[in-house]
């Protein structure tokens, strides 16, 4: 093999190893060599006597940038890692600065990272509280709760439970507003039962797609005079008489399509009893904007609450 000719010292540019140095023509003849070389350390090519272009590994490329990359993402690829989780998250580092955040917290809190935005400087009036509770979550408490008004909404409620992690804190957000109107809700529904059972006049169930009853409540059992393992294996169907049941069907049919909330008469059969003249109410249940998920029924003594649909 013939020896490159090495470059004059005169002409090596300050703070480059001489022996890193080649010019390109020599490069093209000794190829080989330069890539042996390139692999241990950077190779610089001449030109007109300055370094104009770099030969080197991928090692080392990729080790020269992960300065920048950490630089640009100071949570190692955390910003994909919570954004691909529906639930709202979001990191802050040692100063409580914003540093990730998934689509689902934006939504509540309408920030972003990357400009130096605090997470207590969205908390308001609840700045301090939840100062407060930051400083003992970064002590390492786990489980470190505090609530906020919504930025987006004050009338609403957010909980923020934060969980140390390497260099600030994970913050997972939730609506205790919802909460609370669920809870509400949940309470105005069995107030509802319970009134119903006490009229005697009423019942309700919820009704699989399939037509069969799953959820019969007490008021349902009282009316229909059906113990609850009767009910849960029952068609809805054929809680009424042969005259009215295509009806009952059809209508359910309509709602599980979309067509929305019905009613209409029918006749209720009753174990060892008389049928009753009912007004049956039908509705889709929905979760959110998502599909139809069932059906919830309500019957009532004819000449009660309900309108033909």
């Amino acid at each position: 093999m013939i020896p490159h000719p090495p470059v004059p010292q005169s002409r090596v540019p300050q703070g480059h190893d001489r022996a890193n140095l080649v010019t390109a023509s020599v490069l093209v003849r000794q190829f080989g060599v330069w890539q042996e070389r390139a692999a241990h350390a950077p190779v610089y090519i001449l030109h007109r006597g300055r370094p104009r272009l770099a030969m080197l590994s991928v090692e080392i490329l990729e080790a020269l940038l992960a300065p920048a990359a950490r630089d640009a993402d100071p949570q190692g690829g955390a910003s994909e890692i919570i954004d691909s989780v529906p639930s709202p998250l979001l990191l802050v580092d040692d100063q409580a600065r914003i540093t990730a955040i998934n689509g689902a917290a934006r939504a509540l809190l309408g920030a972003r990272p990357g400009n130096g935005t605090t997470l207590t400087a969205l908390a308001g009036t609840s700045a301090g509280p939840l100062a407060s509770a930051i400083q003992r979550a970064s002590s390492g408490s786990l489980g470190e709760t505090a609530e906020i008004a919504s930025p987006r909404d004050s009338a609403r409620t957010l909980a923020l439970t934060m969980t140390p992690v390497h260099d600030g804190l994970l913050v997972a957000i939730t609506d205790a507003t919802l909460n609370d109107d669920i809870r509400t809700i949940q309470a105005e529904r069995h107030a509802e039962v319970e009134a119903r059972q006490a009229a005697g006049r009423s019942a309700s169930a919820r009704i699989s797609l399939r037509g069969y009853v799953e959820v019969p409540d007490e008021s349902l059992m009282a009316l229909t005079g059906l113990a609850a393992e009767t009910l849960a294996t029952a068609r809805f169907v054929s809680l009424f008489d042969v005259a009215t049941r295509v009806s009952v069907g059809s209508a359910m049919e309509r709602v599980i399509d979309g067509s929305g909330a019905t009613g209409l008469s029918a006749t209720l059969l009753v174990n060892r009893g008389d049928p009753l003249s009912v007004r049956v109410g039908l509705a889709p249940i929905r979760r959110g904007a998502a599909s139809i998920e069932g059906v919830s029924a309500a019957i009532a003594h004819a000449g009660d609450d309900f309108r033909d649909g």
